[in-house]
């Protein structure tokens, strides 16, 4: 891309409204559990952990790593908190009920 070109954005389409990616390579983040969380200076932070399972000597060891350091303004923790009760809600649905 020459200095000129501006990057090409691709949209997602969500409820009929377009959604711009800036990086379609941005990263999956699986996670098995929140070791952390608290606010410091007005922004909200979540360490998210996920377990790991790998051979040492022939033998399986399970511990857990760091997957992801959060960090977002309280408003954002807001829209992902409703996000996730959306997503609990849906899932408490019975098989075959629609959205």
């Amino acid at each position: 891309m020459s200095s000129g070109e501006k990057p090409k954005l691709s949209a997602i389409e969500h409820d009929s409204v377009g959604i711009q990616v800036a990086n379609a390579q941005a990263p999956f983040i699986y996670y098995d559990f929140v070791t952390a969380s608290g606010c410091t200076n007005g922004i909200v932070w979540l360490t998210l952990e996920r377990s790991r399972h790998t051979l040492r000597d022939q033998q399986p060891i399970v511990d857990s790593v760091v997957a992801c350091h959060m960090r977002m303004s309280l408003n954002a923790a807001h829209q992902l908190r409703k996000a996730l009760e959306a997503v609990e809600l849906a899932m408490a649905r019975p098989t075959g009920t629609p959205n």
